[in-house]
C-alpha cells in the first residue's frame, strides 16, 4: 500500500506539494466547470464532445499530478481496484451503505 502521507510528512515538503499542485486543481476546477457550471443536474446539457474533452482534460491532469508526486499511476490502479472489489456482495453487484455510497 502507498504510504504517501508519510513520504510527505515535513512542512516544506508539504508546501513543495502543494504549490506543485494547487495548478493541477486549478485546471481540474475548470475542466470540470467546462461539465457542470454551477447548472443543476437536471439542466446539464449532454454535449458528448464537450464532456469527453474536459474528461480527457482531467485524466491528463491527474495523470500528470501523480508524475509529479513521483507516485506510480499502476500501483495506485490497482489499489484502487482491489479496494472497490472489496465492495461487492457474492452477486458481484455494490453492496452501498446508508448513505448510499459503496
Amino acid at each position: 500500500m502507498l504510504d504517501v502521507a508519510a513520504e510527505s510528512s515535513d512542512a516544506q515538503n508539504k508546501e513543495a506539494v502543494k504549490s506543485a499542485l494547487m495548478p493541477a486543481f486549478t485546471i481540474f476546477k475548470a475542466a470540470l466547470n467546462a461539465i457542470v457550471g454551477a447548472k443543476p443536474l437536471d439542466e446539464l446539457p449532454v454535449d458528448k464532445l464537450a464532456i469527453l474533452d474536459a474528461l480527457g482534460d482531467i485524466r491528463y491532469i491527474n495523470t500528470g499530478t501523480f508524475v509529479a508526486m513521483g507516485v506510480p499511476l499502476e500501483h495506485v490502479n490497482q489499489e484502487i481496484h482491489a479496494s472497490n472489489m472489496t465492495k461487492l456482495g457474492a452477486d458481484g453487484k455494490p453492496i452501498y451503505r446508508e448513505d448510499g455510497n459503496s
